[in-house]
């Protein structure tokens, strides 16, 4: 059964009850220059914290002009060409078995360098690698390479750093490329927050991933209402991925 807008707000309370806030966390990939989209999506946010995942090698230092004002936006690391070196039937990756550990650390490395000459303090040293994935035998580069943490979707998670991930998307990739529906996600989101609140997961943040360039009418509606559902309801609280680092580093 899908899910509506009040089966969030009780779940909300719920979270209320035990004392505790959701956490929420917002990540928007695949930048990698300014325009009306992304114009959008700054307007959007009204203020939210927000991690944009640019893609190092199509990086223009237009981009930072944009969001130099805006201490709540946080700017990660997108791959580095979003580029898919696996072959079918495998899953599209740029960091996948094909890949050798020597290249793939020259890509991270080279990726950083840019994203840091351009955005400065702003950038973080935390990589979304495109398609959400990146195989075990390269987890060793994000080390070698300087990384604090990897966000991917879902619950995957690699031992050797930290893992903030996403966990609501509001496009249907495999159906259609359109939105998936506000049944569908809000279900998604209501299971997400209730699984962690069972599991006493309190401090666990729940992510939204958005792609502004690929967001149809309905995305942008239903992403607007979220946040602003987020942003107005007292058992929520939205976090930077700057903090949420600095907090996980307290507690480990």
């Amino acid at each position: 059964m899908k899910a509506d807008w009040f089966d969030l707000e009780m779940e909300f309370e719920k979270w209320g009850q035990a004392g505790n806030q959701a956490c929420f966390w917002w990540r928007d990939d695949d930048l990698e220059a300014p325009g009306p989209r992304f114009e959008r999506l700054l307007e959007l946010r009204r203020d939210a914290p927000l991690s944009l995942a640019v893609i190092p090698k199509m990086a223009k230092p237009q981009i930072a002009e944009n969001i130099k004002a805006y201490e709540e936006i946080d700017i990660i690391q997108h791959g580095f060409s979003h580029r898919n070196y696996e072959t079918a039937p495998s899953k599209k990756s740029e960091f996948g078995i094909n890949r050798t550990c020597a290249q793939v650390n020259r890509d991270l490395s080279i990726g950083k360098e840019i994203l840091s000459d351009i955005f400065g303090k702003q950038f973080l040293s935390v990589l979304a690698p495109p398609w959400n994935r990146i195989a075990m035998v390269h987890s060793r580069c994000l080390v070698d390479s300087g990384f604090h943490a990897l966000s991917r979707y879902g619950n995957h998670e690699l031992d050797c750093l930290q893992n903030i991930n996403t966990h609501i998307d509001p496009i249907s990739w495999k159906k259609n490329r359109a939105f998936t529906g506000a049944g569908i996600i809000l279900e998604n989101t209501v299971r997400t927050l209730k699984t962690k609140r069972i599991n006493a997961e309190y401090s666990s943040p729940t992510g939204l991933l958005t792609h502004h360039k690929q967001m149809d009418e309905d995305s942008w509606k239903f992403i607007d209402q979220f946040i602003r559902a987020l942003q107005s309801n007292p058992h929520v609280t939205l976090k930077s991925i700057r903090e949420i680092i600095r907090l996980k580093s307290q507690n480990d």
